[in-house]
């Protein structure tokens, strides 16, 4: 029986629920859940250079995917709060 490694275990549960994209820095932390993420082609991995850049591109990500009048305005609100 082979065991799993935590990151590879953690891929499998993102993929399993649905996760379509993925943004993050690349650090020793994280490199056995993107390992594990290469085993699924459904997940689309965004490598960025820094923590702010990936967590305001994974909020537009979200606010275009509501693509609603609420998310127009939660558009403004999240790019005011980050330039703040």
């Amino acid at each position: 029986m082979s065991v799993k490694p935590g990151g590879h275990l953690f891929a499998d549960a993102l993929a399993l629920n649905g996760t379509r994209m993925v943004f993050t820095v690349p650090r020793n932390s994280v490199l056995g859940t993107l390992d594990g993420l290469r085993e699924h082609a459904g997940v689309q991995v965004v490598v960025c250079r820094q923590q702010g850049g990936a967590a305001f591109m994974g909020g537009l990500a979200f606010i275009n995917f509501l693509g609603n009048d609420l998310s127009l305005a939660a558009y403004h609100l999240f790019k005011f709060h980050c330039s703040a």
